[in-house]
């Protein structure tokens, strides 16, 4: 590794500004109707399709109860419906509605807007450099968070025939 200490403690202080551009992205998705949380699930069901609750929560690497209360908002707003799991009549599956589809696109034309008018000076190839940088280290930092800590709890939360099976970790290994 040819990354010294101090470029690395400056890498976390870089990632740390990152986390505030996110809380400042929160407050502006959530002007709409709905809390950024939910927002993230209803951006996570649009993409994967319809789910069982205990799926999304795994996607999104949250508890049950916490993708369940956020869906409970979505659900209130007209965002989210339920319908039985025909592979089990027990079950239900959560989709995105047509309202949820649109408010997901409103909000994301107004945090692309509001990124296209702060990054007016950038070149397209800066922007494709940061954005490849930021999803190799998500996949770096993911590979690592696969290798369990000694005395870690690595039980594995999703179903056999889950997408997700064997990625995400629960303890400190779930922290991302």
């Amino acid at each position: 590794m040819d990354v010294t200490r101090t470029q690395l403690e400056e890498l976390i202080r870089a990632i740390h500004d990152v986390i505030l551009i996110r809380k400042d992205i929160s407050r502006l998705a959530a002007s709409k109707r709905c809390h950024f949380g939910a927002l993230s699930v209803l951006a996570t069901l649009a993409t994967s399709g319809d789910a069982r609750v205990s799926h999304l929560a795994e996607a999104l690497m949250v508890d049950v109860s916490v993708a369940s209360r956020q869906l409970a908002q979505l659900e209130a707003h007209g965002y989210v419906g339920r319908r039985a799991d025909p592979a089990d009549g027990r079950a239900h599956l959560v989709f995105v509605t047509e309202a949820g589809r649109q408010e997901l696109a409103s909000v994301r034309a107004d945090v692309v807007d509001h990124f296209e008018s702060a990054l007016h000076e950038w070149q397209g190839g800066d922007v494709a450099t940061l954005t490849a940088q930021l999803r190799r280290l998500r996949a770096d930092l993911g590979l690592s968070r696969l290798e369990p800590s000694p005395g870690a709890d690595t039980a594995v939360r999703a179903e056999p025939d889950h997408p997700n099976h064997q990625q995400h970790r629960t303890g400190v290994d779930a922290l991302s």
